[in-house]
């Protein structure tokens, strides 16, 4: 296989090809997610931010607990997950509380604590958070209130074909972003948090060797660990997608063209 150097870094020895196989996405969206929320890498002087991660048991959500902690330093780090094994998966990456989100709403759990300067949405309940905002903090969603921003970032990143100028110019000029933004809702969020001074961005991952040269030394010093669910033969990909679909998969699923 051939892929653009820019989009890959040389895996580390000590990682194995299914944990390598299973990070890179999940761990460059949760990078640059924190990034739009205004935080910052190795930075142990700075302020260690508060952070709370909708969705801590996903693919996404178990690398950005564990980056929150060993990458931008945070001193605490919330997040919402099912009862059980998944419960204790989180806590195992870091986690300080873990909402029931099925018993518990995480804006009821923390209406008197301290508010969160970064808040990651990785599963829909975006405006169920928004009330737990620091003043002038960030917010990031990767399911709710797509923004034009987010999308014409993707498309000059990923370079995807059958995207014509036309639309990247749409969706970079003053009128096509109003539009966009008002039919998402994102101008909705955006004014709801914009009266305490915070900001939100909608993040879509795509390949990034810059960020990817982060996560791999994160692996290798052993600060960011693969959750993986399952790993399946490349003959039962339809297993595999049909687990997914399940909803109950914990991390990520991989598909391994090495096993029969």
């Amino acid at each position: 296989m051939i892929v653009d150097e820019d989009v890959c870094v040389l895996k580390p020895e000590s990682v194995s090809d299914e944990d390598a196989a299973s990070i890179p996405l999940v761990a460059i969206t949760a990078v640059k997610a924190f990034r739009k929320c205004g935080l910052k890498e190795y930075d142990p002087d700075g302020k260690r931010p508060r952070v709370l991660v909708t969705g801590g048991a996903g693919g996404v959500g178990s690398c950005a607990i564990q980056l929150a902690k060993n990458l931008y330093n945070a001193s605490f780090v919330a997040t919402t997950a099912s009862p059980g094994k998944k419960t204790e998966l989180v806590k195992g990456l870091g986690a300080d509380h873990v909402v029931n989100y099925r018993e518990e709403n995480v804006a009821d759990v923390f209406q008197n604590e301290p508010p969160f300067d970064a808040i990651f949405d990785c599963v829909g309940d975006l405006y169920k958070t928004l009330p737990l905002l620091a003043e002038g903090g960030g917010v990031v969603s990767i399911d709710t209130a797509p923004t034009a921003e987010a999308v014409a970032e993707w498309v000059q990143e990923s370079k995807p074909e059958g995207v014509t100028f036309g639309v990247r110019g749409f969706l970079e000029s003053s009128l096509g972003k109003g539009i966009f933004n008002r039919l998402t809702g994102a101008t909705k969020v955006r004014n709801i948090v914009g009266k305490n001074g915070g900001k939100y961005n909608h993040v879509i991952g795509c390949g990034n060797s810059e960020i990817m040269g982060i996560v791999a030394k994160e692996m290798e010093n052993g600060r960011l660990r693969a959750v993986i669910d399952t790993v399946y033969p490349l003959s039962q990909g339809l297993q595999a997608i049909e687990h997914i679909e399940s909803g109950r998969t914990a991390g990520k699923v991989v598909l391994d063209n090495k096993v029969v």
